[in-house]
């Protein structure tokens, strides 16, 4: 935790060099952790996805990344990519 701490800072100082952010703040809350090496992109996901809606990133459950993640690559592969 200590570590998620200080990338967190670092982000923050860096955003604030770049972009003059002083009023940007963040929270540290407990949320849950994948329990294998390939579900961070989808556990990344989803956290934005609950934290936009507003909902509890606690619900996020590990049994669900496989269901989660079918959806979401049904839900890229279904746009149309004009290039």
């Amino acid at each position: 935790m200590q570590s998620n701490l200080m990338h967190i800072e670092l982000i923050h100082a860096k955003l604030d060099e770049t972009y003059g952010l002083q009023s940007l703040s963040s929270d540290s809350i407990a949320c849950p952790q994948q329990l294998n090496g390939f579900d961070c992109g989808i556990f990344t996901v989803k956290y934005i996805e609950f934290l936009l809606a507003g909902k509890d990133v606690s619900l996020i459950r590990s049994d669900y990344m496989r269901e989660w993640r079918k959806k979401l690559a049904a839900d890229i592969f279904s746009q149309s990519f004009d290039l």
